[in-house]
């Protein structure tokens, strides 16, 4: 009760509240403006001003614990739709519409709600419902994005897979010609057709095309 001093209410008008067993803005509340005067011995005029100061202390009170739990519900909703379909073209198309302020957490929340966790179930319910989705008046601008998203990522796995074909066309031009290498080197060999100094490096540059050659074998 000492916080209604700060509010402006006389430190005599607060002993008298505790007097009567007041000693919390609740208990307070638990009576009512006409109950109070009779109790307290206050008069009416000061009934009233301690109760106004009452409820501004109680609002101050509530507005963080308000502030807080609705916090902690936005991200409890955040994780779960991020574990549910980190990864879907709907959940980062949302994300991206949210954060352009495009359209309000609420609507993802919705869709939660509705059971519409996926790109693919969204089509779904588009299809089924020519009318759109319930509580959702711009499904059209998520269904955009996710298309975006969708051919996006098509065409990232696209050139993805060029890349991986011309490493491994590279790979295989770059085995034959170490193969076709190696056997020229067994073949001069074998002919002992030049010096042993020759025939020695000849085999030194054997040893180490085979060397690459199972290397390479062993890495695709």
């Amino acid at each position: 009760m000492e916080n209604l001093i700060g509010q402006g209410i006389n430190a005599g008008d607060v002993k008298k509240l505790q007097d009567a067993g007041i000693h919390t803005c609740n208990d307070l509340m638990m009576h009512t403006k006409k109950s109070l005067p009779g109790i307290t011995g206050l008069t009416k005029a000061k009934v009233g001003k301690i109760w106004e100061a009452a409820e501004n202390i109680m609002a101050l009170n509530e507005a963080p614990n308000e502030e807080a739990h609705e916090q902690a519900v936005n991200v409890e909703e955040a994780e779960h739709w991020q574990q549910l379909i980190a990864g879907d073209p709907l959940f980062e198309a949302t994300e991206n519409l949210v954060s352009h302020g495009q359209i309000e957490r609420a609507q993802v929340a919705n869709l939660l709600a509705l059971g519409i966790n996926t790109y693919k179930e969204l089509k779904n319910q588009l299809r089924e419902n020519h009318d759109g989705v319930h509580g959702l008046a711009n499904v059209n601008i998520i269904v955009d994005e996710a298309e975006k998203i969708v051919a996006l990522r098509r065409a990232e796995s696209n050139l993805q897979k060029t890349i991986n074909n011309i490493g491994k066309g590279a790979q295989r031009y770059n085995y034959n010609r170490k193969r076709k290498r190696y056997e020229v080197l067994t073949t001069s060999i074998k002919l002992n057709a030049r010096t042993p100094t020759q025939i020695d490096h000849w085999r030194r540059e054997r040893d180490a095309c085979d060397r690459k050659l199972k290397n390479m074998r062993n890495n695709n």
